[in-house]
């Protein structure tokens, strides 16, 4: 192919685009798009919302993954899309899976330094590190694939069903699936860690007057869940992007239409939990404020005049758990 200059026909080879699969793309698309933003809202808005930066960044990088697929909206028909558009789109589709999964490693870090530093009574260095840390590689991939979409512009096309644009080498999808192996590989013995100190310190935790059938076990599942979410992503993508002629326009379409859903799975893990509900919930001025730990309810208190109980031997945390250990 040659560098110059890109032919913007129609592509014969693509297939007929199917109009109920686009649109379903775009709808899922769409609908996390919007879960997404109003999960991040409060966060930024609301005195009553707290979450860890990590958190944040992992809302921001499934928001980042949604704006990218929608960024040829309209030009899903016909001839290719402009190419600076078609290029743009190209860059954010290959960055988005590794600033999930780095986003994703950093939370559980995170999650796993906080809750180290709690049961051991000392604070841990490298937070602007692991803040700064999801953008570090999806950059560096967009670089790569701008590179390689400037160096062969009739390489960067619509793909297979005609949904988004991306480049016809393998070799952008090849880099991005590594990546995501990388991430992966290092997230299960970060989990396995954090879970080995849950289990060693559970009569710690229940000092804390956190009870055992909701708080713990409860974040346990929906943390573990969330950091499995890029191993479908990958094996999608590998499907879409690494063997595109090996499918044919339907099956390639129904593939991303089921990548679509997981920005919304993730918008269902994170955004339920009712410290967002009750921000959104702005008529109620009486309700008390949503502290950190809201979902955390404190036995009540027993009366003055019964005697205290006798102190155990169990070692009380030394100082309150941190937020992110709420990501309910």
């Amino acid at each position: 192919m040659h560098a110059y200059p890109r032919d913007d026909s129609v592509n014969d080879g693509a297939g007929s685009p199917n109009p109920s699969l686009i649109a379903a793309f775009n709808a899922t698309q769409i609908v996390a798009l919007v879960l997404l933003v109003l999960i991040l809202l409060p966060t930024i808005l609301s005195p009553y919302v707290h979450r860890s930066v990590a958190w944040i960044n992992i809302i921001i990088s499934w928001i980042y993954s949604c704006v990218g697929f929608l960024l040829i909206i309209g030009h899903q028909y016909g001839k290719e899309p402009p190419f600076k558009l078609c290029l743009a789109q190209s860059l954010m589709i290959y960055s988005a899976p590794a600033m999930n999964a780095s986003a994703c490693l950093a939370f559980a870090l995170e999650l796993f330094l906080n809750v180290r530093s709690s049961l051991e009574g000392r604070p841990w260095r490298g937070k602007l590190l692991l803040a700064i840390f999801p953008y570090i590689v999806p950059l560096m991939i967009c670089i790569e694939v701008f590179v390689l979409g400037i160096t062969n512009r009739n390489g960067v096309s619509k793909n297979l069903p005609s949904m988004y644009c991306h480049l016809e080498s393998s070799l952008p999808s090849q880099i991005t699936g590594a990546v995501v192996i990388l991430f992966e590989l290092a997230i299960f013995p970060v989990v396995g860690m954090t879970t080995v100190f849950f289990y060693r310190n559970w009569h710690a935790f229940r000092s804390m007057q956190i009870r055992q059938s909701v708080v713990p076990l409860r974040m346990i599942i929906r943390f573990a869940i969330f950091c499995l979410l890029p191993i479908p992503v990958l094996a999608l993508s590998f499907c879409i992007l690494k063997f595109p002629d090996s499918s044919t326009a339907e099956e390639t379409g129904i593939l991303t239409v089921a990548i679509g859903t997981l920005p919304i799975a993730a918008s269902l893990i994170f955004g339920t939990s009712a410290d967002l509900f009750r921000a959104w919930m702005f008529w109620k001025k009486d309700e008390p404020p949503f502290r950190r730990n809201a979902s955390v309810r404190s036995a009540p208190r027993p009366p003055m005049s019964v005697t205290k109980p006798p102190l155990t031997k169990e070692r009380p945390l030394r100082r309150p758990l941190p937020d992110v250990i709420d990501i309910a």
